[in-house]
């Protein structure tokens, strides 16, 4: 049984590493990759309340924002499109 467990393993290693070099050779992957920390972090705080933002704004939090504002959201939720677009990803077809 461990002979059989071995054989399976070895099988995905060598099919993954397979994979990788045609990958490497068909330019899927960067060829220097860029190991340099980010400079910029995003807190995306979707769905929070106003009143709880508030509360946290008056508590301390937030201070280099501006004071939050009431909104009304639309119905049905545009966050999907809305991240895909902020994020810089492709947008669901059902969304477009």
């Amino acid at each position: 049984m461990p002979s059989k467990l071995f054989a399976v393993v070895f099988a995905s290693i060598a099919a993954f590493c397979g994979l990788l070099s045609k990958a490497e050779s068909a330019s899927m992957f960067p060829k220097k990759l860029n190991l340099d920390p980010p400079q910029h972090l995003l807190i995306g705080l979707d769905g929070i309340g106003y009143d709880i933002f508030l509360e946290m704004y008056r508590g301390g939090h937030f201070q280099d924002f501006k004071r939050p504002a009431r909104m009304v959201a639309s119905f049905p939720s545009i966050s999907d499109p809305n991240w895909s677009r902020i994020m810089g990803t492709d947008v669901e077809e059902s969304y477009t």
